[in-house]
């Protein structure tokens, strides 16, 4: 982040970085939600379209309940981030 003001700035690409769209569900096989799916959960794109299908004029409390309901069929799975990257713990703060 390169700083313009207190409240203002530019945000950098840093090189050989992943994005999470890219770890979590773009690479081949599904990304890590694909890796680790179990059998019967839905894909990230079932769980996208339930989300995206919600009627436009959901009330706050309908949104809520869709988005409760799409986070119940996709476990998280972004914690596994770091032990498939660096196998060894002590790589992880270096």
């Amino acid at each position: 982040m390169v700083a313009f003001a207190s409240d203002a700035g530019l945000l950098q690409f840093v090189p050989n970085t992943e994005s999470l769209a890219s770890y979590l569900y773009e690479s081949p096989g599904g990304g890590a939600h694909g890796r680790y799916r179990e059998e019967g959960e839905h894909t990230h794109a079932e769980v996208s379209a339930m989300v995206r299908s919600a009627p436009a004029r959901s009330t706050p409390a309908q949104l809520l309940a869709t988005f409760q309901r799409a986070c119940k069929q996709l476990r998280p799975v972004f914690h596994r981030f770091f032990a498939e990257r660096y196998r060894s713990s002590a790589l992880w703060c270096g």
